[in-house]
């Protein structure tokens, strides 16, 4: 019998996909570095100035440091928690009538299988007897 020839799975290059995947991200984490320091050094820089200008300027005279006024921050009004309803008590009726199908069935099945039995027995007996009639 011939043995059946096994086809070898091509390895693509896996190696380099990988190494792309991880410069990709690589690149992505520097840029991301990058932006965040230099939003940092802005953000410095800024604060730098502000507090320069704001030595200088006097009081009254609406100067370099002044700048904006700041706005408030509105309250956040609390809500009201809602109060929850109560459930109506369901009636049980359904649940009598379930039990006593149920109890019903289990009896009608319980006779049939009792009948069927003594149906049996009764076969049985005649088979013996007339067995016995036989011999």
């Amino acid at each position: 019998m011939r043995r059946k020839k096994r086809r070898r799975k091509r390895k693509r290059n896996r190696r380099k996909r990988r190494s792309r995947k991880k410069r990709r991200s690589r690149r992505k984490r520097r840029s991301r570095r990058k932006r965040r320091r230099s939003r940092r050094k802005r953000r410095r820089r800024r604060r730098k100035e502000r507090r320069r200008t704001w030595a200088k300027s006097e009081e009254g005279e609406k100067g370099e440091g002044s700048g904006k006024k700041k706005k408030k921050k509105k309250k956040k009004k609390k809500k009201k928690k809602k109060k929850k309803k109560k459930k109506k008590k369901k009636n049980n009726n359904n649940n009598n009538n379930n039990k006593n199908d149920y109890n019903n069935n289990n009896n009608k099945n319980n006779n049939n299988n009792n009948n069927n039995n003594n149906n049996n027995n009764n076969n049985n007996n005649n088979n013996n007897n007339n067995n016995n009639n036989n011999r």
